[in-house]
């Protein structure tokens, strides 16, 4: 155990970087474990910050979402973090929880929050758009995960079913339950997926289990001859 027994907390989320260090979040406080040196360090929550989610981008570098809807990027080098605003135009009286923080293959963050959607990051740019904000009836969505499922297009696990984001066009489809379609996803709180070799994507439910949803291959061109 690399907690003592008084101090083990509920593990929000954990990632190895590519120096052989496992961060990992014990309650919302930041850790980080070196394996070659069996060595701990904490990030206390007074000196630091609330995290609630982390993410290495493909340059190594570590990212952590805070309670209070801020992105930390780290610099190893000072042993310090630089803060990003994701709520720079929202409503700050509302909760700025930020649940979950997801890379995607071309090094863009995308963030799930618990009223406000989700929304993407732009490492380059180092600016956030707000990508899904509202259910049709004007109410809040929770957004719990992700999953990249092909070179443009992210599903986002919510309590509002599954949304398909297409990261070039923008368009959204939403996939909910349907009582009497018993091909629809079985339960609307989606809280994480997987993808499998064969490009399937498994959506894991609150109250309806596990669902699946074989890749869609390329139908046959058919030609018939005629007169």
């Amino acid at each position: 155990s690399l907690l003592a027994t008084d101090s083990i907390a509920h593990i929000r989320d954990i990632q190895m970087d590519k120096q052989g260090n496992l961060w990992f979040i014990s309650a919302f406080l930041l850790t980080r474990y070196n394996e070659a040196t069996k060595k701990l360090d904490y990030y206390p929550i007074d000196k630091y910050f609330d995290a609630t989610s982390i993410c290495i981008s493909s340059d190594g570098t570590l990212w952590v979402s805070t309670i209070g809807g801020y992105l930390k990027k780290y610099d190893a080098a000072s042993n310090s973090f630089t803060s990003y605003d994701l709520f720079s135009h929202s409503d700050k009286s509302m909760n700025t929880w930020i649940e979950k923080l997801y890379i995607t293959d071309n090094d863009k963050i995308l963030i799930g929050t618990s009223i406000h959607g989700a929304k993407l990051f732009d490492i380059k740019t180092s600016t956030y758009e707000d990508i899904l904000t509202y259910n049709p009836d004007k109410t809040e969505i929770f957004a719990r995960n992700f999953v990249q499922t092909s070179e443009d297009e992210c599903w986002i696990g919510t309590e509002s079913g599954i949304f398909i984001y297409n990261m070039k066009t923008k368009a959204l489809t939403n996939l909910r339950k349907k009582y009497n379609d018993p091909y629809s996803i079985s339960d609307n709180a989606v809280y994480t997926f997987c993808k499998d070799k064969e490009g399937g994507i498994w959506a894991g439910t609150y109250f309806g289990g596990i669902n699946y949803y074989p890749k869609q291959y390329s139908a046959f061109k058919k030609y018939f001859p005629k007169n």
